[in-house]
């Protein structure tokens, strides 16, 4: 089990995690790069953001056979129209998952723009909690104790006391 900023960041503004989706805000855009049918999902996103917070929501679909370069190029090119010293932030502690977003990796390594790392600000976002979000914290919270002092604590109690090899693999799903 993993808890990356980048599927937090995707379920707190939209919902739904998109793997192999990147993501790039600015003051007045926001750039979405990801397949033909995640754009059609996150079209609905275009008139929210526009309301809310007055931005534009700019899609950048990727087809199939293509491994999404050209399109980085055009939303680097933006970056860099914006200031003559744009800093971008990213998730420094985050390694890429998939190839679309390792590809984005290095094109943002290697783009000569000043890079800072957002992991500390997102945990500060995401720390903020409105009351609706501390009841589901509370209930989690009650659940997870449920789960380990009636299952867990039993289930191990007796791995031990029988002396049986049990993978942690196992035990999690079991868990689950």
């Amino acid at each position: 089990l993993r808890y990356l900023k980048s599927s937090a960041l995707n379920i707190w503004l939209l919902g739904y995690e998109f793997p192999e989706t990147i993501m790039v805000f600015t003051r007045k855009q926001i750039h979405f790069l990801c397949s033909q049918k995640k754009a059609s999902l996150l079209d609905v996103v275009k008139k929210a953001a526009k309301e809310a917070v007055g931005v534009d929501v700019l899609m950048h679909v990727k087809g199939k056979s293509e491994d999404g370069t050209s399109q980085m190029e055009v939303i680097l090119r933006n970056i860099r129209s914006l200031s003559e010293n744009s800093v971008v932030g990213y998730l420094a502690k985050e390694a890429p998952e998939g190839k679309l977003l390792e590809t984005w990796s290095e094109k943002l390594k290697n783009s000569n723009l000043k890079l800072s790392d957002i992991t500390n600000g997102l945990s500060d976002l995401f720390a903020v909690k409105d009351s609706g979000e501390l009841v589901n914290v509370k209930k989690a919270s009650f659940l997870t104790a449920s789960v380990m002092k009636n299952f867990v604590v039993p289930k191990l109690e007796k791995v031990i006391d029988e002396e049986k090899k049990v993978s942690h693999s196992s035990l999690m799903d079991d868990t689950e």
